[in-house]
């Protein structure tokens, strides 16, 4: 069973801050968390010391404020500005353990840029905490979306009550790990050195019709050397390779007018062998067996979304350097 628990305290200027969290039942009672906010002390955080925390707020001031108070509860803040920042760290293979979303956001508001954060990341893996203006803000506490919400302004004890609860809660789960993982040290120096298109010279055509997935993917391509062309859909793949030749297309497997399986199967049947490009697909619906299947249906590799470097640069590596040495002979 799970339960709700609501905490108010008015401030001089008569102005109400709610503390709303969620948790199974058992897990706290009121007299517990009374009790925790007042002796809540440095100590309490020595278990999460170095954590991630992702803080998403569009006020550099306020940005400013919740980064000093992470810093003082010993965790490692990372800022962003806006939603689509967010999930284009996420994508990019960065690893969080807590985020801090502000409600109130142009473009993409708090409730938006979570919902786009959980068709990545569930809430075990990187739970959210809702930064909210007003009670009806608060009230879009989704519990399968957010861990807990705060109202503006946030008072530091309030708020790290509920990141303490909140990653206490995932420890016990076994979810934390006991030291922080960076994506970028599960990949070789070597690897990730900007000179590897150098060694390994190759013409990339990305398909993909999502453009914030073509800016993260065109990212991860530059941070190793590389320069990618785009098509919007399976058409446009054909149309590409109408004109010109390329080593490799990194294939979305769900595109508009024809997906990345027509575009496939249309290319092993029709393109001239001498010209057919290695094809990886790319989905961000990874079931088991995809890889078999896609592979049957004429695709060479998979990688799932989303797209991490270290995918990417192991089917990179598997790539024939063909293109280069046939314009290096020509020349």
């Amino acid at each position: 069973m799970n339960g709700t628990l609501l905490l108010k305290e008015s401030d001089v200027q008569d102005q109400t801050l709610s503390l709303r969290m969620s948790f199974p039942a058992e897990a706290v009672s009121v007299a517990d968390t009374s009790a925790d906010m007042k002796f809540v002390s440095v100590d309490d955080w020595l278990p999460f010391a170095g954590k991630r925390v992702l803080i998403v707020d569009d006020n550099p001031t306020s940005r400013a404020i919740l980064a000093r108070h992470v810093q003082n509860w010993r965790l490692e803040p990372w800022l962003v500005a806006s939603g689509p920042e967010a999930l284009e760290a996420i994508l990019q293979g960065e690893r969080f353990d807590i985020g801090l979303i502000d409600f109130d956001m142009p473009q993409m508001n708090g409730v938006q840029a979570a919902e786009r954060i959980r068709m990545h990341l569930n809430k075990d893996i990187l739970p959210l905490l809702l930064m909210a203006g007003s009670s009806s803000d608060a009230e879009q506490n989704d519990e399968s979306v957010f861990a807990g919400s705060v109202l503006r302004p946030v008072k530091p004890d309030h708020l790290g009550l509920l990141m303490l609860r909140v990653l206490q809660r995932q420890s016990d789960e076994g979810v934390l790990s006991a030291v922080p993982v960076r994506f970028q040290d599960q990949i070789s120096r070597q690897a990730l050195n900007e000179q590897m298109a150098v060694r390994h010279p190759l013409r990339i055509l990305l398909a993909e019709d999502d453009r914030m997935n073509q800016r993260v993917a065109l990212r991860l391509l530059e941070r190793i050397g590389y320069r990618a062309d785009i098509a919007m859909n399976g058409l446009e793949v054909l149309e590409s390779l109408a004109r010109q030749t390329y080593d490799i297309v990194l294939m979305d497997v769900e595109m508009p007018e024809m997906d990345g399986l027509q575009a496939t199967r249309h290319i092993r049947r029709f393109l001239p062998g001498e010209r057919q490009p290695r094809i990886a697909a790319m989905t961000a619906h990874a079931l088991q067996g995809d890889r078999e299947y896609y592979l049957s249906q004429g695709m060479d590799d998979y990688i799932s979304k989303p797209v991490n470097l270290q995918d990417l640069v192991h089917v990179l590596q598997k790539t024939p350097v063909l293109v280069s040495q046939k314009l290096g002979m020509a020349k």
